[in-house]
């Protein structure tokens, strides 16, 4: 089989004939009917034994693959609508593709995503997506829209997927069901698209927690001017399942600074508490607030009870140690 074949039997379903995509897959570039709104467009790449084990379900690494980028868009407020793979594989392997493309199309099938076009090439195991979507560039949510006094929020439980990761490496090894979940939130993340959707023109600086809490918050904190924010760990934050590590003894450590969750963390300002109300009902999801933009220099971490937490991480960095 070689690369046209591959693209024909595999990739070309996946393009599902959107009505603003004029030329998909299988021209030298794709053709996109321009709209009245902004485009958003951003792209990860998944690479084994980093992202994914090479053991893992092919069903599972195509899923995760588009859910990573579908995070990003929803950390924008934007609404997806297309995607391109670039795919590298040591050889053909028919099955592994099936997997893949199934994954894919699972998740790119729930938000109305159309594959419009990528890349294969041979080497070691590696996928990068790239995602697009449109928003209202007045109502988009941006790193650097963070501001003294501005709430600081989750929209979803950190530390499943560094738990995940643990699980799948036989490092820690949890009852059945908490197994279960958590290498589903490893393996399957969703992405907050609707919540994203949600927040537009509600809260004021976002992102989508991939490097850790601390880290990611960093990032906002640092594109924001160089402000600090104070955190205040609160059973809201975890899941049951981490709640229950955290029970045995675990540290809570690790569960901010871990990554890979893929749920949204953003600043809301104090005024505007009802608002976020609102689209918490309309996008059927929980805001935890967790803490607040300071004028000082890094992040602070307390207990429940005002004490200061040393973390022993920022978070995950790709070239750390390299």
């Amino acid at each position: 089989m070689n690369e046209f074949t591959l693209i024909d039997r595999y990739f070309r379903a996946l393009d599902t004939g959107r009505s603003d995509v004029l030329v998909g897959i299988g021209d030298d570039a794709a053709i996109l009917a321009p709209t009245t709104e902004a485009m958003a467009v951003c792209t990860d790449t998944l690479v084994a034994d980093v992202h994914f084990l090479p053991d893992d379900d092919p069903f599972d690494i195509g899923f995760k693959s588009l859910a990573v980028n579908l995070s990003d868009l929803a950390a924008m407020g934007a609404n997806p609508r297309w995607a391109m793979i670039n795919l590298v594989m040591p050889a053909i392997d028919e099955s592994w593709l099936e997997g893949f493309c199934r994954g894919f199309s699972e998740l790119a099938g729930r938000h109305g995503v159309s594959l419009i076009g990528g890349d294969t090439t041979r080497g070691p195991l590696s996928i990068s997506v790239q995602a697009g979507g449109t928003l209202n560039p007045e109502r988009s949510l941006r790193r650097d829209a963070a501001r003294v006094g501005q709430a600081v929020y989750l929209g979803g439980p950190v530390g499943d997927g560094y738990l995940g990761l643990q699980v799948a490496r036989d490092a820690y090894r949890p009852d059945d069901e908490d197994r279960d979940y958590l290498l589903g939130r490893m393996r399957r993340p969703e992405p907050a698209v609707g919540q994203g959707a949600a927040l537009s023109g509600i809260a004021r600086a976002a992102i989508d927690v991939s490097d850790g809490l601390l880290a990611d918050l960093g990032h906002v904190l640092d594109a924001s001017g160089g402000l600090g924010a104070v955190i205040t760990l609160d059973s809201r934050m975890f899941s049951p399942a981490a709640q229950r590590y955290l029970d045995t003894g675990g540290g809570a450590s690790d569960l901010i600074t871990g990554g890979d969750d893929y749920v949204l963390c953003f600043t809301v300002e104090p005024g505007d508490r009802a608002a976020l109300e609102d689209a918490c009902r309309r996008g059927d999801f929980e805001a935890v607030h967790i803490g607040v933009v300071t004028s000082g220099d890094g992040i602070e971490v307390r207990d429940r009870f005002g004490n200061s937490i040393t973390t022993v991480s920022a978070g995950y960095r790709h070239f750390d140690n390299a």
